[in-house]
């Protein structure tokens, strides 16, 4: 029997919930609720363009009661409304996002009183942001500004630089996606955050604080505080040399091409930045209910390497090409999978064979983007429009997905199966 999910347990499910991808392991996403669209994104009827402004969003200022340990210190937290559910007596919380991109979930005999806050720029936002993450960083970091993103870093320039390279070119095959598909998205007015560590072991020092297992980890998303957070792969010990750290973006890519694990590493980082893209552009919901099968399916699609020279062999061309890696385990997989499509889209026992349910997700994703592809953008335009933090039981995750691609599994499961073997 399925549990029943209330509105205060997928409050709590948001609090403590992670996406991350382990090195040289299967990566592990948390079931959870994730971004809200704005309240007229449910009237939009096409595809966000490219250079769209996003639409602005009320700053408000949300003063606390006295910290216990310190009963003179009033804190206030500064930023944007998500939900109000003080008056909900099931719930009684605030959700809210903080000016740094982080969620926040304020029970509501926290809260001493909420006003509006004075309006700012978008430019006077990322300054400010900016300026926060450099001081909680240290010594040491600077920051790199780069279109939609926002790289605070101790590492190397070169790598720093071939990072931001790579996000773009993401986001230029997340648009193009979105764009040939009919998939709606948003912009976000605040950049989105990738922490990138100089050594291995600053890394895992401030994983370790957010994940179990942080030693083996390349990189990771957050959806609590918004980031990716990832190390200099081409230099894990952190070596230290000026002449190093001004090193070209030229050496450095081609000094990461040249290690036998580059393209592992590098569709980890792009498996991890689809993540942060996908929840804050409206695809999945940082503070609603998602398809867990799609949003690692279709991060699994998107880390796939095409053989281009450049950026590690990863690029999108326009399509999707098979993830060699999941094929496998896909074939090794489904001979023992028995109506593995309707289970995997209520939702049901995802964690009990993590490999199966990952495989699952990417074989069903990639079907679906080939064969059905406009409607596969139509389902999760739909589930998309989640209210934060709604109950998602799965006869309702059955019901938006048979609504749109029928109620037949077993055609289903052959027609996947028959395509998968094409391969």
């Amino acid at each position: 029997m399925t549990k029943k999910i209330t509105r205060r347990d997928a409050l709590r499910i948001a609090t403590g919930s992670l996406v991350a991808t382990a090195l040289g392991a299967t990566p592990a996403f948390a079931d959870a609720p994730l971004d809200a669209p704005s309240a007229t994104s449910a009237s939009n009827s096409a595809t966000v363009e490219k250079n769209e402004s996003p639409a602005p969003r009320e700053r408000v200022v949300v003063k606390l009661k006295p910290n216990s340990d310190d009963p003179n210190v009033q804190a206030e937290i500064v930023g944007y409304e998500i939900a109000d559910y003080r008056d909900d007596p099931a719930v009684r919380q605030y959700l809210m996002e903080d000016e740094d991109g982080a969620l926040r979930f304020l029970a509501a005999d926290q809260i001493v009183e909420k006003n509006a806050a004075p309006a700012i720029s978008p430019q006077e936002a990322r300054d400010g942001m900016k300026e926060r993450l450099l001081a909680r960083m240290g010594k040491g970091f600077d920051a790199l500004d780069a279109g939609s993103f926002l790289f605070v870093s101790n590492a190397f320039d070169g790598y720093v630089e071939w990072c931001a390279r790579l996000f773009e070119r993401l986001e230029k095959g997340f648009d193009l996606y979105a764009e040939k598909t009919g998939l709606k998205t948003k912009r976000r007015a605040t950049p989105l955050v990738a922490i990138i560590f100089a050594r291995q072991s600053e890394f895992i020092r401030y994983a370790s604080a957010e994940t179990p297992s942080a030693e083996k980890l390349a990189a990771y998303y957050n959806m609590q505080t918004n980031r990716v957070a990832l190390y200099d792969l081409s230099n894990p010990q952190g070596v230290a040399s000026e002449n190093l750290r001004r090193r070209s973006r030229l050496v450095e890519t081609r000094e990461i091409l040249s290690r036998p694990n580059a393209a592992f590493n590098v569709a980890t980082i792009v498996h991890e930045a689809t993540h942060q893209l996908c929840f804050n552009r409206g695809v999945f919901l940082r503070t609603g209910p998602s398809p867990l099968w799609a949003a690692e399916g279709m991060a699994l699609c998107f880390e796939t390497p095409n053989g281009m020279a450049t950026q590690g062999g990863w690029g999108f061309r326009g399509s999707f090409v098979k993830n060699e890696r999941m094929l496998a385990l896909y074939r090794a997989y489904a001979p023992r999978m028995k109506d593995p499509y309707r289970k995997l889209v209520a939702q049901e026992g995802f964690y009990e064979n993590i490999e199966a349910s990952y495989a699952a997700s990417w074989a069903l994703f990639y079907y679906l983007s080939k064969r059905r592809e406009r409607e596969l953008a139509d389902y999760l335009n739909v589930v998309s429009q989640k209210s934060p933090c709604a109950v998602y039981p799965s006869e309702e995750r059955l019901g938006d997905f048979t609504a749109i691609f029928g109620d037949d599994w077993d055609r289903l499961t052959g027609d996947v199966a028959r395509y998968m073997k094409r391969l």
